[in-house]
């Protein structure tokens, strides 16, 4: 494979990887764990592994050093309902704890009602990833960069030299060959060139940002949170607006459901008081839905040109947030 190639296939892996990740790290704060939940364990262990694999482990092995661990489990079998049952082998990254019985000495958690991993990221970073290349490229055509064409090296050796002192912000350089100077005379003084670029077409880079915002908006609202950067547009009606704000509680409810009947059995069977909620971040999720005719919904979505049109036209301002 080529330098070239390589590099390429590096700086995608990098970029998809990038994009994977920080939308894995947004949402990875969504719950937080409290109660008597041990202060040597974070509630980033438990996420990271529900996320990326869609179920972790928790092992009591309190009655050796005292601790409890945070893992995966192998070698188990199913029941009749595909939940992981019998004796299983507890592991984490880097020690292994030997054979266990799930529902005794371990409880395992799932991170939806499916037991599936997030399969919303790796979809939103393959989009994003595919966005940024048009980004690039879209970036790179519109350099005004005209190629000249010439017939020798050493019009091509002094051609580049004045470019590159244009390039630099320097004086430009005195160009004495005379198969240069016989070129541009060819010409009637310009040089022939090839345009492989269009710095006209900058405009249409805001279409490749606003497909990042919807790309964007699409994945965060799927998981509870609005993105402002896209505003409401004049079709949207503050129902369908209230439609889309219900719409992005659901998901997130099954995940916390999903955490909060494993964290129940936990402590049941451990005789631990641990808890799971949304952080808080996530706690709007909790209060009480606005009413599609409450003027907070309009308030908090008005554009700038809607409240130009509002004011031209003498209409009351909307009313305050309560």
């Amino acid at each position: 494979m080529s330098t070239e190639k390589k590099e390429l296939k590096a700086l995608n892996h990098y970029t998809s990887s990038a994009n994977y990740y920080n939308l894995l790290c947004l949402i990875s704060g969504m719950f937080e764990y409290g109660g008597d939940f041990p202060d040597y364990l974070k509630s980033q262990f438990i996420e990271t592994l529900l996320l990326h694999k869609g179920f972790c482990a928790i092992l009591d092995n309190r009655n050796k050093d005292g601790e409890f661990k945070i893992g995966m489990i192998s070698g188990y079998t199913y029941n009749d309902y595909l939940e992981p049952v019998g004796t299983c082998d507890f592991y984490t990254r880097w020690n292994e704890y030997g054979s266990h019985e799930i529902g005794k000495d371990v409880i395992v958690i799932y991170n939806n009602k499916l037991r599936l991993p997030e399969l919303k990221i790796t979809q939103a970073s393959a989009n994003l990833t595919e966005i940024e290349k048009s980004k690039r490229v879209a970036i790179i055509n519109t350099r005004f960069t005209k190629i000249p064409i010439v017939n020798d090296e050493n019009t091509a050796i002094a051609l580049d030299l004045v470019i590159k002192d244009v390039a630099d912000g320097k004086t430009l350089s005195s160009v004495k060959q005379d198969n240069f100077l016989d070129v541009i005379n060819d010409n009637s003084g310009a040089i022939k060139s090839l345009e492989l670029t269009d710095p006209k077409d900058v405009d249409k880079l805001q279409y490749i940002y606003k497909s990042y915002d919807d790309e964007m908006r699409d994945f965060l609202e799927f998981y509870g949170q609005t993105y402002t950067a896209t505003s409401k547009m004049a079709q949207v009606n503050s129902d369908e607006l209230q439609g889309g704000f219900n719409f992005s509680k659901v998901m997130p409810s099954n995940m916390l459901s999903a955490r909060k009947e494993c964290i129940d059995l936990l402590n049941k069977t451990f005789k631990v008081n641990w808890s799971v909620d949304f952080s808080d971040a996530w706690q709007h999720l909790k209060k009480e839905t606005l009413s599609p005719d409450s003027d907070q919904i309009e308030t908090e979505t008005e554009t700038e040109t809607e409240t130009e049109t509002r004011k031209e036209s003498g209409e009351n301002e909307p009313a305050e947030n309560a």
